[in-house]
């Protein structure tokens, strides 16, 4: 019996390491159900049979009041255009509260963890699985995600 494999050849997504979608073939099972998958790999990530993802790019206008950059609520910045998929972007700051820092992303419209892999702000790359998630919002606790003021481009995919 032989083992399952890869198929030769594979896209890269994006230019750089830890980065590809390919194909990995599998016997067929006996009920004839083929047995290939998608794979897709993003920030070292491997996800077998990903849904369907589309990438979005926006553009954040991030304002810096005491201890929050980016857009925060109503408040200060903005991010045009506002929606990603079904779903509003209503919040995308970091807080730099004393020794703590953090990131947020938040939605309206009852998105799931993984309504997107990754999003980058400015450059600075997060992935939504190493978020702590609840209720449309996305919390990195550490970690920089809008790290300047003015128009920062934002891919959300």
């Amino acid at each position: 019996m032989k083992r399952p494999s890869m198929v030769a050849t594979y896209e890269v997504t994006t230019p750089g390491a830890g980065l590809g979608l390919f194909v990995r073939n599998v016997p067929t099972t006996p009920d004839g159900t083929s047995g290939n998958e998608l794979v897709a790999i993003a920030g070292g990530v491997l996800t077998t049979s990903p849904g369907v993802f589309v990438q979005e790019t926006h553009i954040l206008t991030s304002v810096q009041s005491g201890d929050v950059i980016g857009l925060f609520a109503s408040l200060m910045g903005s991010i045009s255009p506002t929606t990603f998929g079904v779903f509003t972007i209503t919040d995308l700051y970091s807080s730099f509260p004393g020794a703590t820092q953090g990131g947020t992303l938040a939605m309206t419209g009852s998105p799931a963890q993984n309504a997107f892999t990754s999003i980058t702000v400015g450059g600075v790359v997060k992935l939504s699985a190493d978020a702590t998630f609840g209720g449309g919002t996305w919390s990195w606790t550490g970690a920089t995600l809008v790290a300047a003021t003015g128009d920062l481009q934002v891919i959300i995919l």
